[in-house]
């Protein structure tokens, strides 16, 4: 019986452990110029139709304002859309880094978990602190670098990294994912 792939590209023998995505609390200044822009936007539109200037001038200034909402959504999806599609894939073999670059364009990134030499996380800032909102390095003897950034709970996804990392190395097939994955969901509760 094969095994349903539950991500793009997933290796026969490879169990998913955990996919992360960027806390949502790591959009607030993205989010608070869409809202800052858009309000200016709205306002200006219902400001000049309450005016009685000349009807000409008005108009362009209500074509500007809804040129205004209309780039204010439209930099709205675009926020949404790179903060859904950025994810970090923790896998039995592997980390796999997906970033959005843009609309239309994509990097991705994985280190082999028997190549991964060194995993370290910092936090900075009251409110991550707080939060728990912080990124996570992950260097491989060939050089290559995976950061997930703005993860919740950083410390433990390092940890569950680094028992990952250790028990690969140890040249164990079967890695027992599931085990890890159990421990890691009861670990990692906030998404």
């Amino acid at each position: 019986m094969q095994m349903k792939e539950e991500f793009p590209g997933q290796k026969s023998k490879e169990k998913l452990i955990k996919t992360l995505r960027k806390n949502p609390l790591t959009l607030t200044k993205k989010i608070f110029k869409f809202f800052i822009f858009l309000a200016a936007s709205i306002f200006l539109m219902i400001y000049v139709s309450q005016l009685e200037i000349l009807n000409s001038i008005s108009n362009y200034i209500n074509i500007t304002a809804l040129c205004g909402v209309i780039f204010s959504l439209s930099y709205g999806f675009y926020i949404w859309i790179c903060w859904y599609y950025d994810v970090y894939i923790l896998t039995s073999e592997r980390i796999i880094e997906v970033e959005q670059k843009g609309l239309f364009s994509r990097e991705v990134r994985e280190i082999d978990l028997a190549k991964i030499q060194d995993a370290t996380y910092s936090v900075s800032g009251v409110m991550s602190t707080v939060m728990e909102i912080g990124n996570v390095k992950i260097h491989s003897a060939s050089g290559m670098q995976v950061e997930m950034e703005g993860i919740s709970k950083p410390g433990i996804v390092r940890e569950v990294i680094i028992k990952l990392m250790e028990k690969k190395g140890k040249g164990k097939k079967d890695l027992s994912a599931d085990d890890i994955a159990k421990a890691l969901a009861e670990r990692l509760s906030v998404k």
